[in-house]
């Protein structure tokens, strides 16, 4: 579940909610699918290298298009990281 804005809190509370019904533990794993996954922005590596197995795997991929982060946008990330955390305890996680 893509948790890139507050439109997805209602939603993943109602997940979560339906688990802890049963007094079961939810839990989510954090990552970046980057331009993998149907985004639209270049994939980014720490070299510029690309380290993607499906992209690898599979053509339609343009491993040729991983930029290398750069310094000033590493912090952007992590920005991104904390939102979806953030998101991630207002639904109950």
């Amino acid at each position: 579940m893509p948790i890139y804005s507050d439109h997805v809190i209602p939603s993943l509370k109602r997940l979560v909610d339906a688990v802890h019904q049963y007094d079961t533990k939810f839990g989510i794993q954090l990552w970046d699918a980057g331009g993998t996954e149907g985004g639209k922005r270049t994939l980014i590596s720490p070299s510029g290298l690309s380290s993607n197995a499906r992209a690898k795997a599979e053509p339609r991929w343009d491993r040729s298009s991983t930029g290398a982060l750069e310094l000033d946008e590493i912090g952007q990330v992590v920005g991104y990281f904390a939102a979806a955390a953030t998101r991630c305890e207002k639904a109950g996680l």
